[in-house]
């Protein structure tokens, strides 16, 4: 029976076989391996972040600080006491300066006064003065004259004017405030009634910010700066 033998061989044969191959084994992909970049592509964008990368500094923007805007409507001058040094030519005078300031803060940040500081210049000399901080007791001495009446040619007209001090408000955006400031410089060269050289004042508001205005001679005056009313009054009819 040559036919059942070749079917059972082949039986046989097949028994022998492995019911289904095993597929091939992959690789493992390691990190250092790997095809992929540190670059994340954000879908739906065009842009690509990159990570573990520094970002890019941002630019810094600068703060807003106040701006202050100066001007100095009238320097008035009164001696206080003169005294000559040891050459005779060299006189000299302790000299209260009075300064009549008008003052705007531009920008949107609120500033107040933290320090006024004043320099006056003569005769090739500079000198500091000092803050008078109480002047309540000095007026402003203006004359006015008019038309007179039947014989008088002219009328004069004295008015005593009270010395509002520069008020210690915030300076708020666009609203400006004015008043006067002293000072007192010692030994400066000169004669009490001598109204030449420059001033230099100096405002630093409180974010620590300094505000210089000049202003030289010839100064604007209105009046006659006195310290003491009555006095002035009994001399004048």
């Amino acid at each position: 029976m040559p036919i059942v033998l070749l079917v059972l061989k082949r039986w046989a044969d097949s028994a022998k076989k492995p019911t289904g191959a095993a597929p091939a084994q992959q690789p493992a992909l390691s990190v250092e391996s790997s095809p992929m970049s540190n670059s994340l592509i954000v879908f739906g964008s065009a842009n690509t972040v990159n990570i573990g990368q520094p970002a890019e500094a941002l630019p810094q923007v600068e703060p807003v600080r106040p701006k202050l805007s100066i001007e100095i409507a009238q320097v008035c001058f009164c001696a206080g006491e003169d005294f000559v040094g040891q050459n005779l030519s060299d006189f000299r005078v302790d000299r209260y300066i009075f300064v009549h300031v008008w003052m705007v803060n531009t920008e949107s940040v609120t500033t107040s006064l933290k320090q006024l500081s004043l320099r006056y210049s003569n005769a090739g000399e500079t000198v500091p003065a000092v803050s008078v901080s109480d002047f309540s007791k000095w007026f402003q001495r203006i004359n006015s004259e008019e038309p007179g009446r039947g014989f008088e040619t002219r009328l004069v007209q004295t008015e005593h004017r009270t010395l509002t001090p520069f008020p210690l408000e915030p300076l708020q955006q666009g609203i400006p405030l004015k008043g006067w400031v002293c000072f007192k410089a010692s030994g400066v060269m000169g004669r009490a009634d001598d109204e030449a050289g420059s001033i230099e004042l100096c405002v630093v508001d409180s974010f620590g910010k300094e505000h210089r205005v000049k202003s030289p001679a010839p100064f604007a005056c209105k009046g006659t700066m006195v310290d003491n009313l009555d006095v002035w009054r009994r001399l004048t009819p």
